[in-house]
């Protein structure tokens, strides 16, 4: 998404003439419109840690801590930092907030409410989820709903 903010901030900042700036508004719109399911995030290798990842995807909301999935995988919560990270190229926490917003902007543009999202993907806050939404995609929950189910 740096790609994403990064032109958010060109298109924002550079002064263009109409052309130009219809036609980037136009690429913005096709990125939004890349369905979910085609962005993924990085699988681990490990099979304990596969059986981690596979579980969130099936429940973004769960609430477990980093140290109840080392358990879950039958690892030392060193050991399981130390491994997630090496096979995913990011940390377990920062996976997770990936997945629960992957799985927001699949749910949003099947036209699911953004209260029912945001509980759904782990949020119990609003708010929360909103901000961290934004920060990820550089759009609040609701306009992006907008802005994907007008290309549907």
């Amino acid at each position: 998404m740096a790609q994403a903010e990064r032109l958010t901030s060109v298109i924002a900042d550079e002064k263009w003439d109409d052309r130009t700036t219809r036609l980037a508004e136009s690429f913005w719109d096709e990125l939004l419109s890349i369905p979910c399911s085609s962005v993924t995030l990085p699988a681990p290798k490990d099979v304990r840690l596969k059986l981690v990842t596979e579980a969130l995807s099936s429940d973004p909301a769960d609430v477990r801590e980093q140290q109840d999935w080392a358990k879950f995988a039958g690892m030392s919560l060193r050991s399981f930092v130390r491994h997630f990270t090496a096979d995913t190229g990011m940390s377990f926490s920062v996976w997770r907030q990936k997945l629960r917003i992957l799985s927001a902007q699949e749910k949003l543009a099947r036209g699911e409410r953004v209260t029912c999202v945001a509980a759904a993907v782990g949020y119990e806050s609003l708010g929360a989820f909103a901000a961290a939404f934004k920060k990820s995609t550089g759009y609040s929950p609701s306009d992006y709903t907008k802005r994907v189910t007008r290309k549907i």
